[in-house]
Protein backbone atom coordinates (compact mmCIF):
# COMPACT_ATOMS: atom_id res chain seq x y z
CA UNK A 1 0.00 0.00 0.00
CA UNK A 2 2.96 2.25 0.27
CA UNK A 3 4.22 1.95 -2.94
CA UNK A 4 0.42 2.68 -4.40
CA UNK A 5 0.39 6.06 -1.66
CA UNK A 6 3.89 7.08 -3.24
CA UNK A 7 2.72 6.79 -6.67
CA UNK A 8 -0.27 9.48 -5.61
CA UNK A 9 0.89 12.08 -3.64
CA UNK A 10 4.46 12.03 -5.20
CA UNK A 11 6.51 12.41 -8.25
CA UNK A 12 9.75 11.85 -9.16
CA UNK A 13 12.36 13.75 -11.68
CA UNK A 14 11.56 11.40 -14.31
CA UNK A 15 8.70 7.81 -14.37
CA UNK A 16 8.84 4.87 -15.79
CA UNK A 17 6.11 3.69 -18.49
CA UNK A 18 5.24 0.07 -18.72
CA UNK A 19 7.25 -0.39 -21.93
CA UNK A 20 10.36 0.62 -20.50
CA UNK A 21 10.93 3.94 -21.61
CA UNK A 22 10.99 7.02 -19.63
CA UNK A 23 8.94 10.18 -19.54
CA UNK A 24 9.75 13.67 -17.50
CA UNK A 25 8.07 14.55 -14.77
CA UNK A 26 9.21 17.28 -12.47
CA UNK A 27 12.14 17.39 -14.59
CA UNK A 28 11.30 18.85 -17.75
CA UNK A 29 14.46 17.69 -19.36
CA UNK A 30 17.49 15.76 -18.64
CA UNK A 31 20.89 15.02 -20.49
CA UNK A 32 23.92 12.84 -20.04
CA UNK A 33 26.85 15.88 -19.81
CA UNK A 34 29.68 13.41 -19.69
CA UNK A 35 30.22 9.65 -18.75
CA UNK A 36 29.26 9.72 -15.08
CA UNK A 37 27.12 13.04 -15.11
CA UNK A 38 23.96 13.40 -15.69
CA UNK A 39 21.85 16.99 -15.46
CA UNK A 40 17.88 17.41 -14.73
CA UNK A 41 16.34 20.51 -15.57
CA UNK A 42 13.45 21.37 -13.10
CA UNK A 43 9.85 22.40 -14.12
CA UNK A 44 9.38 25.90 -12.76
CA UNK A 45 6.21 26.98 -10.62
CA UNK A 46 5.64 23.46 -9.39
CA UNK A 47 3.46 23.10 -6.24
CA UNK A 48 3.77 20.92 -3.23
CA UNK A 49 0.65 20.31 -1.34
CA UNK A 50 1.54 22.72 1.35
CA UNK A 51 2.06 25.47 -1.92
CA UNK A 52 5.43 26.12 -1.72
CA UNK A 53 7.21 25.91 -4.84
CA UNK A 54 9.61 22.88 -5.82
CA UNK A 55 13.30 23.91 -6.01
CA UNK A 56 16.77 22.31 -6.45
CA UNK A 57 16.86 22.35 -2.57
CA UNK A 58 14.48 20.00 -2.66
CA UNK A 59 15.45 17.23 -4.82
CA UNK A 60 18.89 17.58 -3.02
CA UNK A 61 17.50 17.51 0.49
CA UNK A 62 15.55 14.54 -0.98
CA UNK A 63 18.48 12.11 -2.28
CA UNK A 64 20.41 12.80 0.87
CA UNK A 65 17.81 11.74 3.24
CA UNK A 66 17.42 8.93 0.81
CA UNK A 67 21.12 7.46 2.02
CA UNK A 68 19.70 6.79 5.12
CA UNK A 69 16.04 5.15 3.69
CA UNK A 70 15.67 1.20 4.16
CA UNK A 71 13.12 1.58 1.31
CA UNK A 72 15.80 3.84 -1.14
CA UNK A 73 19.50 3.59 -0.30
CA UNK A 74 20.13 1.14 -2.50
CA UNK A 75 18.97 2.90 -5.70
CA UNK A 76 21.16 6.03 -4.71
CA UNK A 77 24.41 4.43 -3.65
CA UNK A 78 25.63 4.63 -7.02
CA UNK A 79 25.17 8.65 -6.52
CA UNK A 80 28.57 10.01 -5.75
CA UNK A 81 27.01 13.72 -5.49
CA UNK A 82 23.90 15.74 -6.53
CA UNK A 83 24.96 19.33 -7.51
CA UNK A 84 22.72 22.41 -7.01
CA UNK A 85 23.72 24.46 -10.56
CA UNK A 86 20.72 26.82 -9.79
CA UNK A 87 17.35 26.97 -8.42
CA UNK A 88 15.71 24.57 -11.48
CA UNK A 89 18.86 22.48 -12.14
CA UNK A 90 20.47 20.19 -10.68
CA UNK A 91 23.40 17.62 -12.09
CA UNK A 92 23.81 14.12 -10.51
CA UNK A 93 27.75 12.93 -10.17
CA UNK A 94 28.00 9.13 -10.39
CA UNK A 95 30.66 6.75 -9.01
CA UNK A 96 31.31 5.35 -12.18
CA UNK A 97 29.46 5.43 -15.66
CA UNK A 98 26.13 2.94 -15.02
CA UNK A 99 24.24 2.85 -18.02
CA UNK A 100 21.09 2.10 -16.32
CA UNK A 101 20.90 5.08 -13.87
CA UNK A 102 17.35 6.52 -15.11
CA UNK A 103 15.85 3.05 -13.66
CA UNK A 104 16.86 4.02 -10.14
CA UNK A 105 16.33 7.69 -10.64
CA UNK A 106 12.67 7.11 -11.65
CA UNK A 107 12.27 4.42 -8.73
CA UNK A 108 9.02 4.91 -7.05
CA UNK A 109 10.41 5.50 -3.58
CA UNK A 110 12.14 8.53 -5.01
CA UNK A 111 9.69 10.98 -5.12
CA UNK A 112 11.16 14.38 -4.25
CA UNK A 113 10.15 15.97 -0.79
CA UNK A 114 9.63 19.09 0.23
CA UNK A 115 12.47 20.12 2.31
CA UNK A 116 11.58 22.42 4.74
CA UNK A 117 8.56 20.43 5.20
CA UNK A 118 10.02 17.42 6.47
CA UNK A 119 12.76 19.24 8.37
CA UNK A 120 9.94 21.20 10.46
CA UNK A 121 7.59 17.88 11.49
CA UNK A 122 9.64 14.37 10.08
CA UNK A 123 6.42 12.36 10.77
CA UNK A 124 3.59 14.26 8.93
CA UNK A 125 6.19 16.16 6.75
CA UNK A 126 7.40 12.99 4.27
CA UNK A 127 3.61 12.91 2.84
CA UNK A 128 3.67 16.18 1.51
CA UNK A 129 4.82 15.80 -1.79
CA UNK A 130 3.82 17.30 -5.35
CA UNK A 131 1.86 14.11 -6.92
CA UNK A 132 -1.87 14.92 -8.01
CA UNK A 133 -3.37 13.71 -4.94
CA UNK A 134 -2.90 15.08 -1.06
CA UNK A 135 -2.93 12.41 1.97
CA UNK A 136 -5.60 13.17 4.04
CA UNK A 137 -5.95 10.43 6.27
CA UNK A 138 -4.68 6.54 7.18
CA UNK A 139 -6.64 3.98 9.08
CA UNK A 140 -4.73 1.47 10.05
CA UNK A 141 -5.41 -1.70 8.41
CA UNK A 142 -8.11 -0.08 6.72
CA UNK A 143 -7.70 2.09 4.46
CA UNK A 144 -6.62 5.61 3.44
CA UNK A 145 -7.94 8.63 2.11
CA UNK A 146 -7.01 11.41 -0.48
CA UNK A 147 -7.94 14.62 -2.36
CA UNK A 148 -7.15 15.42 -5.76
CA UNK A 149 -4.52 18.71 -5.73
CA UNK A 150 -5.72 22.09 -6.87
CA UNK A 151 -2.91 23.19 -7.60
CA UNK A 152 -1.29 19.69 -9.42
CA UNK A 153 0.97 20.97 -11.76
CA UNK A 154 -0.23 17.83 -14.40
CA UNK A 155 -3.68 19.34 -14.46
CA UNK A 156 -6.54 18.73 -11.96
CA UNK A 157 -8.19 15.00 -11.61
CA UNK A 158 -11.80 14.29 -11.81
CA UNK A 159 -11.63 11.74 -9.60
CA UNK A 160 -11.62 14.15 -6.73
CA UNK A 161 -11.66 11.70 -3.69
CA UNK A 162 -9.55 8.62 -3.47
CA UNK A 163 -9.61 5.90 -1.02
CA UNK A 164 -7.89 2.79 -0.95
CA UNK A 165 -9.00 0.29 0.94
CA UNK A 166 -7.05 -2.84 2.41
CA UNK A 167 -9.28 -5.70 1.83
CA UNK A 168 -6.40 -9.07 1.94
CA UNK A 169 -9.53 -11.20 1.38
CA UNK A 170 -9.69 -11.42 -2.63
CA UNK A 171 -13.26 -12.76 -2.84
CA UNK A 172 -14.33 -10.16 -0.72
CA UNK A 173 -13.14 -7.65 -3.25
CA UNK A 174 -14.67 -9.02 -6.07
CA UNK A 175 -17.25 -9.24 -3.98
CA UNK A 176 -17.70 -5.52 -3.25
CA UNK A 177 -16.73 -4.46 -6.73
CA UNK A 178 -19.61 -6.39 -8.44
CA UNK A 179 -21.65 -4.51 -5.51
CA UNK A 180 -20.82 -1.13 -6.35
CA UNK A 181 -18.99 -0.78 -3.07
CA UNK A 182 -15.83 -0.77 -4.71
CA UNK A 183 -14.75 0.72 -8.32
CA UNK A 184 -11.26 -1.12 -8.70
CA UNK A 185 -10.41 -4.51 -7.59
CA UNK A 186 -6.48 -5.20 -7.86
CA UNK A 187 -5.59 -8.97 -8.00
CA UNK A 188 -8.53 -10.66 -8.23
CA UNK A 189 -8.57 -14.52 -7.91
CA UNK A 190 -8.80 -16.47 -11.05
CA UNK A 191 -11.40 -18.19 -10.39
CA UNK A 192 -13.57 -14.89 -10.85
CA UNK A 193 -12.62 -13.93 -14.01
CA UNK A 194 -15.32 -15.42 -15.81
CA UNK A 195 -18.11 -13.98 -13.42
CA UNK A 196 -16.33 -10.31 -14.00
CA UNK A 197 -16.45 -10.28 -17.55
CA UNK A 198 -19.57 -11.66 -17.35
CA UNK A 199 -21.08 -8.43 -15.08
CA UNK A 200 -22.14 -5.42 -17.15
CA UNK A 201 -20.69 -2.53 -16.23
CA UNK A 202 -17.38 -4.10 -15.50
CA UNK A 203 -13.62 -4.26 -17.32
CA UNK A 204 -11.10 -6.87 -17.11
CA UNK A 205 -7.45 -5.76 -17.59
CA UNK A 206 -4.76 -8.12 -18.15
CA UNK A 207 -0.71 -7.94 -18.68
CA UNK A 208 2.02 -9.73 -18.87
CA UNK A 209 3.77 -8.48 -14.65
CA UNK A 210 7.57 -9.22 -14.77
CA UNK A 211 7.10 -11.00 -11.45
CA UNK A 212 8.53 -13.75 -11.24
CA UNK A 213 6.95 -16.87 -9.85
CA UNK A 214 9.96 -19.64 -8.35
CA UNK A 215 10.99 -21.72 -6.18
CA UNK A 216 14.46 -21.16 -3.93
CA UNK A 217 16.55 -23.68 -2.10
CA UNK A 218 18.07 -22.49 1.31
CA UNK A 219 22.12 -23.57 0.06
CA UNK A 220 23.58 -22.91 3.12
CA UNK A 221 21.89 -25.53 5.59
CA UNK A 222 19.98 -28.47 4.70
CA UNK A 223 19.46 -30.97 2.35
CA UNK A 224 19.80 -28.69 -0.51
CA UNK A 225 22.83 -27.08 0.63
CA UNK A 226 25.56 -29.36 -1.08
CA UNK A 227 24.01 -31.62 -2.99
CA UNK A 228 23.57 -29.82 -6.98
CA UNK A 229 22.22 -33.02 -8.08
CA UNK A 230 19.15 -33.20 -5.78
CA UNK A 231 18.40 -29.49 -6.89
CA UNK A 232 18.61 -30.86 -10.51
CA UNK A 233 15.92 -33.81 -9.25
CA UNK A 234 13.76 -31.20 -7.98
CA UNK A 235 14.17 -29.07 -11.47
CA UNK A 236 13.63 -31.99 -13.41
CA UNK A 237 10.74 -33.46 -11.93
CA UNK A 238 8.38 -30.62 -11.92
CA UNK A 239 5.90 -29.94 -14.61
CA UNK A 240 5.46 -26.18 -15.05
CA UNK A 241 2.79 -26.16 -17.81
CA UNK A 242 0.74 -27.79 -15.57
CA UNK A 243 0.94 -25.47 -12.49
CA UNK A 244 0.27 -22.66 -14.45
CA UNK A 245 -2.99 -24.45 -15.43
CA UNK A 246 -3.67 -25.37 -12.06
CA UNK A 247 -2.46 -22.88 -9.77
CA UNK A 248 -3.47 -19.90 -11.88
CA UNK A 249 -6.02 -21.06 -14.30
CA UNK A 250 -3.39 -20.73 -17.03
CA UNK A 251 -2.89 -17.25 -16.33
CA UNK A 252 1.21 -17.44 -16.58
CA UNK A 253 4.12 -18.09 -18.86
CA UNK A 254 6.21 -20.79 -17.70
CA UNK A 255 9.95 -19.05 -17.24
CA UNK A 256 12.98 -20.82 -17.97
CA UNK A 257 15.10 -18.27 -16.38
CA UNK A 258 15.02 -15.15 -14.27
CA UNK A 259 13.59 -13.27 -17.05
CA UNK A 260 11.00 -12.98 -19.71
CA UNK A 261 11.07 -13.37 -23.34
CA UNK A 262 10.68 -9.43 -23.48
CA UNK A 263 14.07 -8.78 -21.92
CA UNK A 264 17.11 -8.31 -23.92
CA UNK A 265 19.06 -10.45 -21.58
CA UNK A 266 17.01 -13.23 -22.15
CA UNK A 267 18.91 -16.86 -22.61
CA UNK A 268 16.22 -19.46 -24.09
CA UNK A 269 17.94 -22.46 -23.37
CA UNK A 270 16.17 -24.88 -20.91
CA UNK A 271 18.78 -27.31 -19.10
CA UNK A 272 16.11 -29.47 -17.51
CA UNK A 273 13.01 -30.18 -19.77
CA UNK A 274 10.07 -31.91 -17.58
CA UNK A 275 11.51 -35.82 -17.49
CA UNK A 276 9.98 -37.78 -14.48
CA UNK A 277 11.94 -40.58 -15.34
CA UNK A 278 15.09 -39.17 -15.42
CA UNK A 279 14.61 -37.74 -12.22
CA UNK A 280 14.35 -40.50 -10.96
CA UNK A 281 17.80 -41.58 -11.73
CA UNK A 282 19.03 -38.15 -10.90
CA UNK A 283 17.70 -38.57 -7.45
CA UNK A 284 19.44 -42.01 -7.29
CA UNK A 285 22.52 -40.75 -8.22
CA UNK A 286 21.93 -37.90 -5.87
CA UNK A 287 22.19 -40.75 -3.14
CA UNK A 288 18.46 -41.12 -2.38
CA UNK A 289 17.30 -44.04 -4.49
CA UNK A 290 14.56 -44.42 -2.21
CA UNK A 291 13.34 -40.77 -1.84
CA UNK A 292 13.48 -38.43 1.09
CA UNK A 293 10.80 -35.97 2.38
CA UNK A 294 11.28 -32.08 1.94
CA UNK A 295 9.37 -28.85 3.30
CA UNK A 296 7.95 -26.12 1.13
CA UNK A 297 7.44 -22.67 3.31
CA UNK A 298 5.07 -20.41 1.76
CA UNK A 299 3.86 -17.10 2.96
CA UNK A 300 -0.06 -18.10 3.45
CA UNK A 301 -1.17 -14.49 2.65
CA UNK A 302 0.10 -15.21 -0.81
CA UNK A 303 -2.76 -17.77 -2.48
CA UNK A 304 -0.85 -17.97 -5.57
CA UNK A 305 2.05 -19.45 -3.55
CA UNK A 306 0.23 -21.78 -1.08
CA UNK A 307 -1.64 -23.61 -4.83
CA UNK A 308 1.57 -23.51 -6.43
CA UNK A 309 3.66 -25.36 -3.56
CA UNK A 310 0.14 -27.65 -3.43
CA UNK A 311 0.92 -28.89 -6.58
CA UNK A 312 4.50 -29.08 -6.68
CA UNK A 313 3.84 -31.26 -3.74
CA UNK A 314 1.97 -33.57 -5.67
CA UNK A 315 3.97 -33.89 -8.77
CA UNK A 316 7.24 -34.62 -6.21
CA UNK A 317 5.32 -37.71 -5.76
CA UNK A 318 5.68 -39.67 -8.97
CA UNK A 319 9.60 -39.54 -8.49
CA UNK A 320 9.13 -40.90 -4.66
CA UNK A 321 10.00 -37.62 -2.90
CA UNK A 322 7.54 -36.47 -0.08
CA UNK A 323 6.89 -32.66 0.29
CA UNK A 324 5.31 -30.99 3.25
CA UNK A 325 3.69 -28.04 2.54
CA UNK A 326 4.18 -25.34 5.33
CA UNK A 327 2.09 -22.21 5.19
CA UNK A 328 3.11 -19.40 7.65
CA UNK A 329 2.44 -15.68 8.25
CA UNK A 330 4.25 -12.88 6.20
CA UNK A 331 6.02 -11.67 8.87
CA UNK A 332 6.92 -14.99 10.01
CA UNK A 333 8.14 -15.78 6.38
CA UNK A 334 10.29 -13.02 6.76
CA UNK A 335 11.76 -13.30 10.01
CA UNK A 336 12.19 -17.20 9.37
CA UNK A 337 13.20 -17.64 5.70
CA UNK A 338 14.31 -14.17 4.28
CA UNK A 339 16.23 -13.00 7.22
CA UNK A 340 16.50 -16.13 9.69
CA UNK A 341 17.57 -18.37 6.61
CA UNK A 342 15.91 -21.03 8.25
CA UNK A 343 14.16 -23.23 5.73
CA UNK A 344 14.59 -25.82 3.40
CA UNK A 345 12.31 -24.56 0.36
CA UNK A 346 10.27 -21.62 -0.37
CA UNK A 347 8.19 -20.84 -3.17
CA UNK A 348 8.09 -16.85 -3.78
CA UNK A 349 8.04 -14.10 -5.66
CA UNK A 350 10.12 -11.58 -7.04
CA UNK A 351 9.89 -8.41 -9.31
CA UNK A 352 12.80 -6.46 -10.78
CA UNK A 353 12.65 -3.01 -9.08
CA UNK A 354 13.90 -1.05 -11.33
CA UNK A 355 13.29 -3.01 -14.86
CA UNK A 356 17.00 -3.64 -14.53
CA UNK A 357 19.58 -6.77 -15.50
CA UNK A 358 21.04 -6.03 -12.93
CA UNK A 359 18.76 -5.71 -10.15
CA UNK A 360 17.37 -8.99 -10.57
CA UNK A 361 20.54 -10.86 -10.72
CA UNK A 362 22.81 -8.64 -8.14
CA UNK A 363 20.69 -10.53 -5.30
CA UNK A 364 22.52 -13.79 -6.19
CA UNK A 365 26.08 -12.55 -5.49
CA UNK A 366 27.80 -13.95 -2.34
CA UNK A 367 27.90 -10.48 -0.27
CA UNK A 368 24.34 -9.63 -1.64
CA UNK A 369 21.91 -8.74 1.29
CA UNK A 370 19.24 -10.10 -0.62
CA UNK A 371 20.92 -13.21 -1.02
CA UNK A 372 18.69 -15.04 0.90
CA UNK A 373 19.53 -18.77 -0.46
CA UNK A 374 22.64 -18.57 0.62
CA UNK A 375 24.15 -18.71 -3.17
CA UNK A 376 27.95 -18.62 -3.03
CA UNK A 377 30.13 -18.68 -7.26
CA UNK A 378 33.26 -17.25 -7.74
CA UNK A 379 32.37 -16.87 -11.49
CA UNK A 380 29.20 -16.00 -11.15
CA UNK A 381 30.51 -13.37 -8.68
CA UNK A 382 33.30 -11.83 -11.29
CA UNK A 383 30.91 -12.29 -14.42
CA UNK A 384 28.29 -9.76 -12.23
CA UNK A 385 30.78 -7.34 -11.51
CA UNK A 386 32.22 -7.35 -14.83
CA UNK A 387 28.74 -6.78 -16.73
CA UNK A 388 28.08 -3.79 -14.11
CA UNK A 389 31.37 -2.18 -14.79
CA UNK A 390 30.58 -2.50 -18.48
CA UNK A 391 29.60 0.06 -20.67
CA UNK A 392 29.09 -1.56 -23.89
CA UNK A 393 25.59 -2.86 -24.35
CA UNK A 394 26.88 -6.47 -26.16
CA UNK A 395 29.50 -6.71 -23.72
CA UNK A 396 27.08 -6.68 -20.76
CA UNK A 397 24.64 -8.88 -23.02
CA UNK A 398 26.98 -11.65 -23.21
CA UNK A 399 27.48 -11.34 -19.61
CA UNK A 400 24.01 -11.46 -18.30
CA UNK A 401 23.39 -14.64 -20.26
CA UNK A 402 26.87 -15.89 -18.49
CA UNK A 403 25.12 -15.20 -15.20
CA UNK A 404 22.03 -16.56 -16.22
CA UNK A 405 23.71 -20.30 -16.99
CA UNK A 406 25.86 -20.63 -14.02
CA UNK A 407 22.22 -20.12 -11.93
CA UNK A 408 20.62 -22.60 -14.26
CA UNK A 409 23.83 -25.19 -14.13
CA UNK A 410 23.76 -24.71 -10.33
CA UNK A 411 20.15 -25.22 -9.89
CA UNK A 412 20.06 -22.56 -7.69
CA UNK A 413 16.61 -21.75 -8.24
CA UNK A 414 13.70 -23.26 -9.81
CA UNK A 415 12.03 -20.67 -12.11
CA UNK A 416 7.92 -21.34 -11.99
CA UNK A 417 6.31 -18.72 -14.17
CA UNK A 418 5.77 -15.16 -15.01
CA UNK A 419 2.46 -13.97 -13.02
CA UNK A 420 0.17 -11.62 -14.89
CA UNK A 421 -1.38 -8.98 -13.50
CA UNK A 422 -5.01 -8.52 -13.15
CA UNK A 423 -7.08 -5.16 -12.49
CA UNK A 424 -11.25 -5.34 -12.32
CA UNK A 425 -12.46 -1.81 -13.06
CA UNK A 426 -15.93 -0.41 -13.43
CA UNK A 427 -16.56 1.17 -16.35
CA UNK A 428 -16.20 4.78 -16.45
CA UNK A 429 -13.12 5.30 -15.22
CA UNK A 430 -10.12 5.41 -17.42
CA UNK A 431 -6.20 6.02 -16.99
CA UNK A 432 -5.75 3.01 -14.97
CA UNK A 433 -2.16 2.53 -15.91
CA UNK A 434 -0.44 -0.95 -15.65
CA UNK A 435 3.17 0.09 -13.70
CA UNK A 436 6.04 -1.88 -15.57
CA UNK A 437 6.73 -3.34 -11.88
CA UNK A 438 4.70 -4.70 -8.96
CA UNK A 439 3.37 -1.42 -7.63
CA UNK A 440 -0.03 -0.34 -8.88
CA UNK A 441 -0.82 2.98 -10.11
CA UNK A 442 -3.33 5.01 -9.64
CA UNK A 443 -2.29 8.54 -9.91
CA UNK A 444 -3.39 8.74 -13.85
CA UNK A 445 -6.75 7.24 -12.86
CA UNK A 446 -9.79 9.46 -14.53
CA UNK A 447 -13.13 9.09 -14.29
CA UNK A 448 -15.52 10.29 -16.77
Amino acid sequence: LGGILNQCIHNRLISLNYDGTFACDLAESYEQVSATVWQFNLRKGVKFHNGSEMTADDVLFTYERARSSGAANDKVEMIAAVNKIDDYTVQFELTDQISDILYYIAYPTLGILNKAAVEADPVNGPPIGAGPYVFDSWSAGDSVKCHAFEDYWGGVKNTKNLTLRIMPEASSRVISLQNGEIDICVDPPAIELSHIADTDGLSLLQVSSEKLHYLAFNMEKGVFADNQLLRQVIATAINKDNIVTVATEGLGTPDITFFSPGYGYYDAYDPYPYNVEKAKELLAQAGYPDGFSMKITVPSNYKQHVDTGLVLAEQLKAVGITAELAPVEWQTWVDDVYRGRNYQSTVCGIAADDMTAREMLVRYMSDNRKNFIGFQDEEYDSVMAQAMASTDDGEQTRLYKRAQEILNEQAASLWIQDMCELVAVRKGYTGYTFYPLYIQDFSKLDVQ
